[in-house]
């Protein structure tokens, strides 16, 4: 009997666990290895670590605004409710990204109602920098045809390149809307596409969502802690031949087949597979797989490596720090060891959710060479190298004045013939138009009628000079043939001087008493040289005046680049120095000198003028283009320098891995003058010494998670 009672409590407890567990199960969550489970709190247990989700204004997303009004109800036209939990998680979203020569924009939005306000999230990002805009006012202006624009002032940040204005749209229908970014005394102007303004929730609920967009998520605020760069697929010379061309920093191999990153997105990245063609003075051509104005990466590419190696299954959570935590373990991943999850950091680093074997002995990172070749580790020897130190200058192409012609008829009349149009390339003596002019066969008259009476002067005076040396005339008869003949040489000269002026030579003078009557009346207006019209202000038929401008004709083969130097920085300007544009879309990358440093600031720009005459045989330096250009001040020999990236920082002391035979080994080294590239080393690293380069980041990631602790003190030794 006692033994069945106690057999009937064991019962009991089993069916009590089993329900238990199954309750359980209805709320936790399985990741590859480890087991998440949501309390009420939002709070993630990951596996021996606990990350808490907390809310920050700042981070905010369309998917959180989407939340916050997911449960909210409204009336509709027709006095029906609706309730908001019907559509539960069909909140639609836009995405919009555009770049200019300056910014690039990644806006999100929700669809838009009418009279509602709506909030436009707006990443901004300095594409000379690569950072955020993390301070200044941006301007939006709501136009709607030709109605007043409606203006909203965003004044600063809510938190760097992020803005988050609220904007209401007055009337439903298409509208367009420009974002203005004041900077360095510039008014910055990008012109957004048309967004759509409904006229209700309900039509919202009716009209067509936005297209999703696949690929590899990476937001902006670990793009900017990288940081990322992209460049457009463009066409350009390659050995001679016009083709479709993207820089070689933007292929990555794997496995002996080409890899590259499309930006489809702000925040969105595709991995394509493209066929290749030559390569040639760092640009490779592009056969098939990308298209013309697809922007690639050519920068922080391993990040977005790191990234894509999550896979498309596993789950992922964004920290406030802008790291990114993988959950499932990565049994196939390039750069980690095998079945080891981790956290992509925002500057690259890795951190390493679960214990492993460590590579590190000491200061020593073990890695034999096959391992260098899968990780795209590369090794560089120490040496000397130059440093042109620079400064950044913002300008614009203008045109060489010295080269430019104001053409005027410089004899009223009728327009008979225009023979050239806007933008044509004339050489110098071509006809530019013919114009029919009664006070030009009046001066032709009147230079004829000279030479006539001039001859006869000339004649009359010759016989009354005879006459007088025989004493058969008068002196005084002499005296006045002499002054008849002086006034008629002094008429045709003026008549001469005045057929000059019209611009007549005085070879075609000689010839004038040939020529026809009917070509008495034309003028031809004629270029002075070699050129381009940039201004046309002439029609047929139009009546001229003498002083009319009728065309602007320039010698584009030379232009002028006009920086901008402020107060601060003129004392480092002089003439003489070397410049280079920065490559972009609309400008190629260009060399110059400065021919002319200003002495004047202007009263309004406080900015004096450096000035560049630069060579332009292509044509591709347009007037009136925005550029900006390095400035190199000062070129310093230093015993050792190494580039920017391959620096890390342990501690927040810069060090580098050098090679030895066992891996790679933690130096700190001490850093001297830097020109934003490179930078001269003056302690810790000897020249001829090995040290890594591309992917250093994973040898200091390895580093970090060592369990004995490496600590770099402030005099470079290492502990």
């Amino acid at each position: 009997m006692q033994n069945q009672k106690i057999l009937g409590i064991i019962l009991l407890l089993c069916v009590y666990l089993v329900f238990s567990c199954s309750g359980k199960k209805e709320h936790d969550h399985e990741h590859g290895s480890e087991t998440h489970t949501h309390e009420e709190d939002e709070d993630h247990d990951h596996g021996p670590e606990t990350h808490t989700h907390e809310e920050d204004p700042a981070l905010l997303t369309l998917a959180d605004e989407s939340a916050a009004v997911e449960s909210q109800s409204h009336t509709h036209a027709d006095g029906t409710v609706h309730n908001e939990d019907d559509h539960a998680g069909e909140s639609k979203t836009a995405q919009v990204t555009f770049r200019s020569d300056r910014f690039e924009i990644f806006l999100e939005h929700r669809f838009i109602v009418a009279n509602e306000p709506v909030t436009f999230v707006t990443h901004v990002t300095d594409l000379v920098t690569l950072m955020p805009r993390r301070a200044g006012s941006v301007t939006f202006a709501l136009h709607r045809g030709s109605e007043t624009p409606i203006e909203h002032i965003e004044p600063i940040p809510i938190r760097d390149g992020i803005y988050l204005p609220e904007l209401t749209f007055s009337q439903p229908g298409l509208w367009t809307v420009s974002l203005s970014i004041p900077l360095e005394g510039k008014e910055h102007r990008i012109e957004l596409p048309s967004v759509t303004v409904y006229s209700s929730d309900a039509e919202v609920d009716h009209a067509p969502a936005s297209d999703e967009i696949a690929g590899i998520s990476f937001l902006k605020e670990q793009q900017w802690q990288i940081p990322i760069r992209t460049e457009p697929v463009q066409k350009r010379k390659i050995l001679d031949q016009e083709a479709l061309v993207i820089p070689e920093s933007a292929v990555v191999d794997e496995g002996g087949k080409p890899v590259v990153f499309v930006q489809v997105a702000g925040e969105t990245f595709e991995k394509r597979h493209p066929e290749l063609g030559v390569r040639d003075n760092g640009i490779v051509q592009v056969l098939s797989g990308l298209s013309e104005g697809e922007y690639v990466v050519t920068k922080g590419t391993a990040a977005i490596l790191l990234a894509e190696s999550a896979g498309p299954d596993q789950q992922s959570h964004v920290h406030d720090d802008g790291t990114v935590h993988t959950d499932e373990a990565h049994t196939d991943d390039k750069v980690s060891a095998e079945g080891r999850s981790y956290h992509v950091h925002g500057d690259g680093s890795i951190h390493y959710s679960e214990a492993s074997e460590s590579r590190v002995s000491g200061n020593i990172v073990q890695m034999a060479t096959d391992e260098m070749t899968k990780y795209g580790i590369g090794v560089s020897t120490a040496g000397p190298g130059k440093l042109q130190i620079k400064i950044p200058l913002s300008g614009e192409i203008a045109i060489n004045t010295d080269n430019m012609a104001h053409i005027v008829p410089r004899v009223p009349g009728i327009v008979r013939d225009v023979k050239v149009k806007l933008g044509d390339i004339v050489k110098k003596g071509d006809v530019l138009a013919v114009i029919d002019s009664r006070e030009l066969a009046d001066a032709k008259a009147d230079f004829l009628a000279s030479m006539e009476r001039l001859k006869l002067a000339q004649t009359n005076f010759d016989r009354k000079e005879k006459l007088w040396e025989d004493k058969i005339t008068s002196e005084k008869e002499y005296l006045y043939s002499r002054q008849n003949f002086a006034e008629a040489k002094i008429n045709l000269r003026t008549a001469k001087q005045k057929l000059i002026a019209m611009g007549f030579t005085s070879a075609y003078l000689q010839s004038l008493p040939e020529e026809a009557d009917e070509m008495f009346t034309r003028f031809e207006v004629v270029a002075p040289f070699n050129g381009t019209v940039i201004e046309k202000r002439i029609a047929l038929g139009e009546n001229l005046k003498d002083d009319a401008e009728v065309f602007i004709i320039a010698d584009l083969s030379t232009v002028w680049i006009n920086l901008q130097v402020y107060p601060n920085e003129l004392s480092l300007v002089r003439k003489g120095q070397h410049i280079s544009l920065q490559d972009n879309v609309s400008v190629p990358e260009t060399h110059g000198i400065i021919d002319y440093v200003g002495p004047l600031v202007g009263t309004q720009t406080r900015t004096a003028v450096a000035r560049v005459v630069q060579p332009n045989p292509k044509g591709k330096l347009r007037p009136g283009l925005f550029v900006n250009a390095d400035v190199t001040i000062k070129t310093l020999n230093a015993d050792i320098s190494v580039h920017q990236d391959h620096i890390q920082y342990l501690d927040d002391v810069p060090c580098v891995f050098v090679k030895v035979a066992q891996g790679f080994e933690l130096r700190g080294v001490t850093l001297g003058d830097s020109d934003g590239e490179y930078v001269a080393i003056t302690k810790g690293l000897k020249v001829g010494e090995s040290y890594a380069t591309s992917n250093s980041f994973l040898l200091k990631s390895e580093m970090e998670q060592s369990p004995t602790g490496v600590h770099v003190h402030a005099d470079g030794t290492v502990h």
